[in-house]
């Protein structure tokens, strides 16, 4: 949430808060191959388990998302995120925090179609979420399939309207 901030301030005329800012960018990106290190010590050392693998791939689908990498960079990072996830659902094929990923993920990578293919395939096994309704609705409007977006919204109302975290706006637009 605050990346706007630091890369604005990459660009200041003051010396002092290019530096400062730098400084923060670079203890971000150090922290990260940190982590990755870390991680891929316990994949060498246990490939197979997921929660290894879930934790390489929230590493790398925070990567993409902080807003520090340029859109290749982030896109490769989704991707390997996204490998990720795929791995520890051959093992977890329930893991509803995984099966959310991987949709997102796709719409991310702007591959709508994989992504309406991904949720509705999800929805149809069980794995019904408001976030799922609301990624698969954002796929449709994408892809232009203004009345599949209808009638999901018609048949999700309710789900909707219960979530307090969506802004008025977006309620008022389903």
């Amino acid at each position: 949430s605050f990346m706007p901030a630091l890369k604005l301030a990459l660009k200041d005329d003051n010396n002092s808060v290019r530096i400062q800012a730098a400084t923060a960018l670079a203890n971000i990106e150090n922290r990260f191959m940190k982590r990755l290190i870390f991680i891929q010590q316990w994949i060498e050392k246990r490939p197979n388990d997921p929660r290894v693998l879930f934790a390489a791939a929230q590493l790398h689908d925070e990567h993409a998302y902080a807003g520090l990498l340029d859109e290749a960079q982030a896109r490769d990072a989704r991707n390997k995120a996204l490998g990720y996830f795929q791995s520890v659902l051959k093992t977890q094929p329930n893991d509803l925090a995984a099966i959310m990923a991987v949709g997102r993920l796709y719409v991310r990578n702007s591959q709508y179609q994989e992504a309406i293919d991904w949720f509705e395939s999800a929805m149809a096994r069980g794995h019904h979420s408001p976030a799922a309704v609301l990624w698969l609705m954002e796929c449709y409007f994408r892809k232009q399939r203004y009345g599949s977006l209808g009638e999901v919204a018609r048949s999700n109302i309710a789900v909707v309207e219960a979530l307090d975290s969506l802004p008025m706006v977006v309620k008022e637009t389903v």
